[in-house]
């Protein structure tokens, strides 16, 4: 009966997929948009040398975090595929089992994950347009003298209805997404923020990527620790043999000392 449970469990469809991946990494962008926005008076610090070394250590920390979270997922998928082709001898259904570690899966999932975000960042980029200065609402004390013709025609343009375009609103979910570059570039002017416009799509991509290199690692590393956990079970065995060894050894010489 445990055996045909041992079977089963490693017989079953992977729970790891497509979709699965698509949520960690669409979950792990929406985390780093919310961290951004709390240490955002860090982040956004008027000293350039302060900024600069704040929003690079953050990007650096989120390569590492996604890059060690694909390499585990690599690595338990490996797992899953090695304890199932080691049960075959228990049953013949582990082996028809889907592989659980597949490349196409994860470059998918990440992909996948990120693009909601990479299609805002297509129309931002291709609507983006140089910024310009737009006029402010006019202070309340002003409106008696709106009454003046000579005063009130002169401020009637501050009257005129602005509609604030779709752009700058799929603008928002862009920049969430990518607030650590936004920390960095924004601050050098309209021209660079338009580049950051322009960009932005590219931009996406980065920390999906070391998500998916992370996971291309994960044989290497499942590799590494079965050997690792092979070479600590031998250890009592050849200490045993050892043993074994010297007391025969000490038995042979003693036979011949009689």
């Amino acid at each position: 009966m445990s055996q045909n449970g041992k079977g089963s469990s490693v017989g079953r469809r992977p729970r790891g997929g497509v979709g699965t991946v698509a949520l960690k990494i669409l979950g792990f962008t929406a985390v780093l948009g919310f961290l951004g926005l709390m240490f955002a008076p860090v982040l956004m610090s008027d000293n350039a040398a302060l900024r600069t070394i704040m929003n690079v250590a953050t990007l650096l920390g989120a390569g590492a975090l996604y890059f060690q979270l694909g390499a585990s997922a690599g690595e338990d998928d490996c797992k899953t595929d090695f304890l199932r082709v080691k049960a075959k001898a228990i049953t013949p259904d582990a082996l028809r089992a889907p592989q659980a570690y597949s490349r196409g899966k994860t470059l998918l999932g990440a992909l996948l994950g990120a693009s909601p975000f990479i299609i805002l960042g297509v129309v931002v980029a291709i609507n983006a347009v140089p910024y310009t200065y737009t006029l402010q609402d006019l202070p309340s004390w002003l409106n008696a003298y709106m009454r003046q013709p000579d005063v009130g025609r002169a401020l009637e343009y501050y009257n005129r209805e602005i509609v604030t375009p779709i752009t700058d609103w799929l603008r928002i979910g862009v920049r969430f997404a990518i607030l650590p570059f936004v920390y960095l570039i924004a601050p050098m002017g309209d021209e660079a923020s338009l580049l950051l416009d322009r960009f932005s799509p590219l931009l996406m991509l980065p920390l999906p990527a070391c998500y998916a290199i992370g996971y291309l690692i994960g044989p290497a590393r499942f590799d590494k620790t079965r050997k690792f956990i092979e070479s600590v079970k031998s250890k009592p065995r050849m200490r045993l043999k050892k043993k074994v060894h010297e007391a025969r050894k000490r038995k042979d010489d003693h036979n011949q000392l009689i």
